[in-house]
């Protein structure tokens, strides 16, 4: 019979020791995915199986850890080509097959770990996964599933669509020119724009579309971000007062000048072995693929 698995994960905005409680005694097992085992030491809960490198856990945890008696341990080596979540994931896989999924501790911090963590989820496809957090219910669709929430007038949603180039079922019997056309002809270039309309048909609601990726990439600028824009700008406005198109913008020993698109559009940029920024990486131990 398929169980309900609690995934704590290492967020640095852990889950309320309520919550936390709350949702380990609906659960059949608990893993502790680094850091979050302090989460649960601080609600006065243990877990099943720690999972992690222990590079985020407090002195505590780490103890607990080191001794591996009041639980099972899955230490892995910091220098690993995967997140202690997917490890933890496939832990889950492992012990409790078809085991149901409620993440905590798993969206707070930095945007480009919570994106990260929801990829993630939305890779677990062997049951329904939740997301429970102090402010946020969430649920990972997959194909196929539903979910129907009651009493939640006037209350605020948001719908991520974690594979944007999804086709529905007329798309994905077409060629990818007659594919493309229809979605311009609609307005729609990814399956984010196509749910909003739909949502907006079914409900009568505006629906506005949010790219996530632009926050994962953005950052509050810095001064010099503000005046390299600035600069930027201004000269690609003297380049219209002039005619002169078909190029890019670029900033080349730390003057601002144009590059033709002919040069450089569609073509592979090689990043050369004796870069110093490669010979850094390897110093480390960043694993480069």
């Amino acid at each position: 019979m398929a169980c309900k698995v609690l995934v704590v994960c290492g967020s640095p905005v852990l889950a309320s020791a309520d919550l936390l409680r709350q949702v380990a005694g609906e659960c059949d097992h608990i893993v502790a995915v680094d850091r979050g085992l302090d989460a649960l030491l601080g609600a006065g809960l243990s877990c099943d199986v720690y999972v992690g490198d222990a590079d985020t856990v407090s002195d505590q945890g780490r103890a607990l850890v080191d001794a591996a008696a009041d639980f099972e341990v899955e230490r892995h080596n910091p220098y690993k080509d995967y997140t202690d979540l997917a490890l933890a994931l496939d832990s889950v896989r492992r012990r409790w097959p078809a085991a149901e999924v409620v993440a905590t501790c798993a969206t707070g911090g930095r945007p480009d770990m919570a994106l990260s963590v929801l990829g993630l989820l939305a890779g677990y496809a062997d049951a329904p996964v939740w997301i429970e957090e102090d402010e946020v219910t969430a649920r990972i669709l997959h194909q196929d599933e539903t979910w129907t929430i009651e009493n939640a007038e006037g209350k605020t949603f948001s719908i991520i669509a974690v594979a944007e180039g999804a086709y529905d079922v007329a798309e994905a019997a077409m060629k990818k020119k007659e594919r493309a056309a229809r979605r311009a002809e609609r307005g729609e270039r990814t399956a984010t724009s196509r749910i909003a309309r739909q949502v907006e048909q079914m409900t009568g609601f505006e629906t506005r579309v949010c790219v996530p990726g632009h926050m994962q990439r953005g950052g509050s600028p810095s001064a010099y971000d503000r005046v390299l824009a600035t600069e930027f700008g201004t000269y690609a406005a003297k380049l219209i007062e002039a005619d002169h198109y078909g190029v890019a913008v670029a900033m080349r020993n730390n003057i601002v000048t144009s590059n033709p698109l002919k040069d450089i559009a569609g073509k592979t940029k090689l990043v050369p072995e004796t870069c110093d920024m490669l010979t850094v990486a390897r110093r480390m131990g960043i694993s480069l693929g």
